[in-house]
């Protein structure tokens, strides 16, 4: 291969710290107009006639950066076991923090209830169970029942059943052999795509409530997919940034059409990747805040409406911004940095070669 194709070092972290921290700043301003009952002069929402808010999008542009760099590291260590502790370790220690210190001290700070009526719930305890991922209790007993939006402690963790769900299917392709398969990834991201199509513009939602959280899963899995698609793809090539550059064109003259959501999630990944993978923005020497202000955006934004319910969505974002900020430092310098010093090491084969090219050599 034509190492000229790829100028940057493999040591160049590119844009991808940036584009999540922006991202995660993002899906905070997007939910202060929910957060304050103005959902609908959400800017982007209102630019694009419904078609996509800034937290949408900003979910959308984690999924195809999850999908591109999980790709990569299974590719450079093809283990299912050591991948998954990997993936557990990045992300299960900062969610167990902002469970705990939710219920514990967010909780015991605002709920209306007494501090012993409160402690003695069993809601209040089984919220811990958020730590294992899957569990779907949003409120605490008492707590932020008259902000207004109420009774949602946490509203961001939805994302990490699908983002786990989708992990546990990388590893599981990689086990089978087929992972290798580009073109696999892309149906995956296809074949996503179309049946969440299908779904939303028909009546079968009106007829299967359940398949409010099937769509909501499939079209996180389409810039995931996309994501680890490119992970396998030279990302210098013409053929790809033309048809970049077309999808893109096209998303955008079709804003306000039934075919935008489907062509944003298409060109929305191909286009943060190669940004990512090309622009300059690498803050990891500073330490990656991303997941932090993910996980604490939400929480910090119903504390702020619960001390001062008519805030502004602008005084919002910066108020609740800092202290988000302020949350994901602590997070990251005392737990997240420490956790990953525990992600197990890849087994060197005889020789000292490598156990897997990295992924952009494995097109």
């Amino acid at each position: 291969m034509n190492k000229s194709l790829h100028p940057k070092p493999a040591t160049d972290h590119g844009a991808f710290d940036g584009i999540r921290l922006a991202a995660a700043f993002a899906v905070l301003f997007s939910h202060c107009y929910p957060l304050t009952g103005q959902e609908g002069n959400e800017p982007l929402i209102r630019l694009t006639h419904g078609g996509v808010g800034f937290g949408s999008a900003a979910v959308f542009i984690f999924f195809a950066i999850s999908g591109y760099l999980v790709t990569q590291s299974w590719f450079r260590d093809p283990s299912a076991q050591r991948f998954m502790m990997r993936r557990l370790l990045r992300i299960i220690p900062a969610l167990v923090f902002v469970v705990a210190a939710s219920a514990v001290l967010v909780g015991g700070l605002t709920t209306q209830l007494s501090s012993a009526a409160y402690f003695s719930h069993p809601e209040t305890w089984r919220y811990l169970t958020k730590v294992f991922v899957y569990p779907a209790q949003y409120g605490l007993p008492g707590v932020f029942t008259d902000n207004p939006y109420p009774v949602v402690v946490n509203g961001s963790l939805w994302s990490l059943r699908p983002e786990v769900f989708l992990y546990a299917v990388v590893a599981f392709l990689g086990w089978a052999g087929v992972l290798r398969f580009r073109l696999l990834s892309v149906a995956c991201a296809l074949i996503s795509l179309a049946a969440d199509a299908i779904i939303t513009h028909t009546d079968v939602l009106s007829r299967f409530a359940f398949l409010h959280q099937v769509t909501v899963f499939l079209e996180n899995a389409v810039p995931f997919f996309v994501g680890a698609a490119l992970a396998q793809t030279n990302l210098a090539s013409k053929k790809l940034w033309s048809l970049t550059a077309a999808i893109g064109a096209a998303t955008i003259a079709l804003v306000g059409t039934p075919a935008f959501s489907p062509l944003l999630l298409l060109s929305l990944p191909i286009g943060t990747i190669l940004l990512a993978r090309f622009g300059r923005c690498d803050l990891s020497r500073y330490g990656d805040f991303s997941y932090g202000v993910y996980l604490w955006g939400f929480v910090m934004q119903q504390v702020c409406l619960h001390y001062f319910p008519s805030i502004t969505p602008a005084a919002l974002f910066f108020l609740a911004g800092v202290c988000t900020l302020v949350m994901a430092f602590i997070s990251w310098h005392l737990i997240e940095v420490h956790a990953l010093k525990f992600k197990p090491r890849r087994k060197a084969k005889v020789g000292g070669l490598p156990v897997a090219p990295t992924a952009e050599q494995a097109t």
